[in-house]
């Protein structure tokens, strides 16, 4: 049994909840005579993905000091399977780290932890 209504997510895309889209990309190493090099390339099912990015608060860092360098969290619209250690998010031109991931219980949204690259 479902809690969410089917057309919940897409009322909030429209009223404009999920106001910004992000890419989930994924890292490839590559070693070119002995010197391995990062390269990242979009996943195909993962690409202008409706979300919401906010800042983190001093107060959320605080109750999980596992995040204390959380810079922002994203509200993806839909369930999506992504590893922290392999991916990273990128929205509006800002590449993020994923920290942790969080999904729902009904499977139709899926909380990123974010850190912003600043290099």
């Amino acid at each position: 049994m479902t809690l969410i209504h089917p057309g919940l997510t897409a009322a909030l895309t429209v009223s404009g909840h999920f106001g910004a889209t992000g890419t989930v990309q994924v890292k490839t190493i590559t070693n070119t005579k002995g010197n391995p090099s990062e390269a990242w390339a979009n996943v195909a099912a993962m690409v202008d993905i409706p979300c919401a990015i906010a800042a983190a608060t001093s107060d959320e860092q605080r109750a999980m000091p596992a995040y204390a360098e959380r810079t922002h969290r994203a509200l993806l619209d839909g369930d999506y399977t992504i590893d922290p250690a392999d991916h990273r998010f990128v929205s509006g031109g800002t590449n993020y780290d994923i920290l942790g991931v969080d999904h729902d219980s009904q499977s139709a949204t899926t909380r990123l932890h974010l850190r912003e690259v600043l290099h």
